[in-house]
């Protein structure tokens, strides 16, 4: 019923217009629940790979702060070992 063209002539009687009308809705409903399914499927997959990444990035960006404070602070050491 998805690409019928509907045919509300004269010749058709309030019930069936009415009954066309419930059945394209049901099917619009149908199709509808069909999709929000899908993308909470689609969703429920991704969103753990997108949590990792978001977490492995946030970890190279700690490291790479860490590992600068450390660089600074051997840097500091060796001088003031040095001037003594």
């Amino acid at each position: 019923m998805t690409n019928e063209t509907s045919n509300l002539t004269s010749d058709t009687t309030l019930s069936e217009t009415l009954e066309k009308l419930v059945q394209q809705q049901l099917d619009l409903l149908k199709i509808a629940t069909n999709s929000a399914s899908l993308l909470a499927e689609f969703i429920g997959k991704a969103s753990p790979d997108l949590f990792g990444n978001i977490l492995n990035t946030v970890n190279q960006i700690l490291q790479g702060i860490l590992s600068a404070f450390t660089a600074k602070n051997s840097e500091k050491e060796s001088r003031v070992t040095q001037s003594q």
